[in-house]
């Protein structure tokens, strides 16, 4: 009997420890999706930043020089543009490893 009660409290702690895991796993990933999802507003709001700087401060309106201090705008966009999307493929990653 002694046995039995110590196997069942060796299974109990256990799931507890598998629990605390699958917890601190879920929080993680949340956290780590959160991020990714600041960060693409983020860029988004560095986009439209930019737009507004290559309407406002270039001489022609298909220039992408500023006049101001010579960089390249649309370098600045497709980067941003390109991160975008690198960030949406991990999201998509992160809810594909959640289901």
């Amino acid at each position: 009997m002694f046995q039995n009660q110590l196997t069942l409290k060796i299974r109990e702690e256990s799931l507890d420890q598998i629990i605390q895991t699958k917890n601190r796993e879920k929080n993680n990933f949340l956290f780590q999706h959160d991020n990714f999802i600041f960060i693409n507003f983020s860029i988004g709001f560095g986009i439209m930043k930019t737009m507004v700087n290559l309407k406002y401060e270039t001489k022609i309106s298909d220039d992408c020089i500023l006049l101001i201090s010579g960089e390249d705008l649309c370098l600045t966009i497709q980067i941003m543009k390109t991160s975008t999307i690198f960030c949406v493929i991990i999201i998509i990653g992160f809810i594909e490893n959640a289901i």
